[in-house]
């Protein structure tokens, strides 16, 4: 059983915004190593073994790493994957991320029996950005029919019968879900926005 996502973003901290600023700029000097994905979307997966390539060269990083450990859910554990999201789009051809269940992407998750716990850092918005907002369509999916005779809470327990869209999100701010919850990115109609997406436990 996963914790639910209201309990885990409770505790959620914002990363300084110069730490972001920092990111950002790295980002840039090497966008021509991130992957086109559909949906006008682009990602940059750290390579194994080069993390420390990737972070020397920008300031403070050990607080970033510290932050990751320390106020990212499960706390005190240190990260698995770090990886890096940009959505642009326009009016005509808006960029997004459909909903969908990250345990679904690795064979690798799909034989755990412990969950996984991915948190997104909005590194950033660019001022003129339309849409992009994150969308929670819950914990999973649900097992049973909704016909079926259930108490208040075993409904309330599971997200699957209820939507979240997370408005106006800031630099800086922070979501973390378990690799079972359903979620994506509504269109991106204007701007450009990048998350730093981080897997732990």
């Amino acid at each position: 059983m996963t914790d639910s996502f209201d309990d885990i973003n409770k505790n959620g901290k914002f990363l300084d915004s110069k730490h972001c600023a920092s990111i950002e700029k790295r980002l840039s000097e090497i966008e021509s190593h991130f992957t086109e994905r559909p949906g006008n979307r682009k990602v940059y997966h750290i390579p194994n073994g080069q993390e420390n390539a990737f972070w020397r060269k920008i300031p403070d990083a050990q607080e970033i790493l510290n932050h990751m450990k320390d106020e990212m859910y499960p706390f005190g554990v240190k990260h698995n994957t770090v990886w890096f999201s940009m959505i642009y789009g326009s009016e005509e051809t808006p960029g997004f991320h459909g909903l969908h269940q990250d345990k679904y992407f690795s064979d690798n998750l799909l034989e755990r029996k412990d969950p996984i716990y991915l948190t997104s850092t909005v590194i950033y918005k660019s001022d003129d950005m339309t849409g992009g907002k994150f969308i929670i369509g819950g914990d999973g999916w649900t097992t049973q029919s909704m016909n079926k005779a259930q108490s208040q809470e075993e409904l309330q327990s599971n997200m699957s019968y209820r939507l979240k869209v997370i408005e106006d999100q800031q630099v800086g701010q922070t979501t973390t879900w378990s690799d079972v919850t359903i979620h994506g990115v509504s269109e991106v109609t204007k701007g450009k926005r990048i998350t730093m997406m981080v897997s732990k436990g």
